[in-house]
């Protein structure tokens, strides 16, 4: 197969080679519609624009129709934004709604992080770009693949070590996503199969909340379920939940034992939260990995899976100890 070469680029687009090398450099002088007609080219031909000093990747944000970026987004932003600076690419963020313009720019390849199923579908129109999605699907179709954590992994976890401690009424707290999203039907459906596993699925209950029913009302209703456990599913739920349960006199884990997820927080609460953490920092390098393999037309490539980790900390209790020291936790993170 032809090399595809700047000369090439400059017969494509209709101008001088000199002005193929002004643009891909980011030298000024250029005008915005001759550059236009380059950045055409190079997409259409699938000019090998990395070899040169400029390497930028695209992370694509999720829809601005999600109300906040909150502390999951802030978790896959901080370890995408580190891990591309270590491997020396520029990181240009975007939201989903403004895919198009990345057409008009010299990526490298793309990370998405938009949740929702869709940009493997939609990006594939931006020929000659490497997408990976991060903990979204691929579409192998169009040689997109996708970083995910095992969610399984995750909620295995976290209900093997309220089981340990002698739980079997154990409340699994969601939020009711009125799209599909991937984590949240994955994340259900490991908690109903490992309290079935168990032996425990009867005593257990999933309860999700939503717009339409507040979070405070959801807990409500698994405390009437007589759960003497909570996993609060998700980055963004942990304040709002040691809200709530203060609400009703909740003591934790004097009368209700609580894992969360990992959060910058997590650390500093009173008693500081056993969680299931994501691993951020693996799933950056795993994405990266990815996309480099993609970016030299490597084959029979795959989708990467990581593990969670489950950090135990004082929120958990075990209910067949009722002295103080079944607080303590020797040996684990101090």
């Amino acid at each position: 197969m032809k090399t595809i070469n700047i000369r090439d680029v400059a017969r494509e687009a209709g101008t001088s080679i000199s002005s193929v090398s002004r643009c891909l450099n980011d030298i000024p002088g250029v005008a915005a519609p001759v550059r236009k007609r380059i950045l055409a080219a190079v997409h259409r031909l699938g000019y090998d624009v990395r070899s040169g000093k400029r390497r930028v990747i695209a992370l694509i944000l999720p829809t601005i129709q999600v109300p906040e970026i909150g502390l999951y987004s802030a978790q896959v932003m901080d370890s995408i934004r580190k891990k591309a600076w270590e491997k020396g690419y520029g990181c240009l963020m975007i939201s989903r709604e403004d895919i198009g313009l990345l057409s008009e720019t010299l990526i490298s390849g793309a990370v998405s992080f938009d949740y929702l199923k869709e940009v493997c579908y939609q990006f594939p129109n931006m020929k000659n770009i490497p997408l990976v999605c991060f903990n979204d699907i691929g579409n192998h179709l169009e040689q997109v693949y996708s970083v995910h954590s095992n969610e399984k992994h995750g909620i295995q976890l976290a209900v093997e070590h309220f089981y340990r401690n002698h739980h079997t009424r154990i409340g699994f707290l969601h939020y009711m996503e009125t799209r599909n999203v991937v984590n949240s039907n994955l994340r259900s459906e490991a908690f109903r199969n490992i309290t079935e596993s168990l032996g425990i699925r009867n005593s257990c209950a999933i309860q999700f909340f939503s717009n339409d029913l507040p979070l405070e009302e959801a807990i409500s209703m698994l405390l009437k379920k007589r759960c003497t456990a909570l996993l609060a599913g998700g980055e963004d739920l942990t304040m709002s939940v040691v809200h709530a349960l203060s609400l009703f006199g909740k003591r934790i884990p004097e009368d209700l034992s609580l894992i969360s997820y990992e959060n910058r927080f997590s650390r500093f609460c009173t008693p500081r939260h056993t969680t299931i953490a994501q691993n951020f920092p693996a799933l950056a390098e795993a994405s990266f990995d990815l996309l480099e393999k993609m970016m030299l037309g490597e084959k029979d490539l795959s989708d990467r899976e990581i593990d969670y980790k489950l950090i135990v900390r004082e929120s958990v209790r075990d209910l067949f100890q009722n002295d103080s020291s079944s607080l303590a936790f020797p040996g684990k993170e101090p």
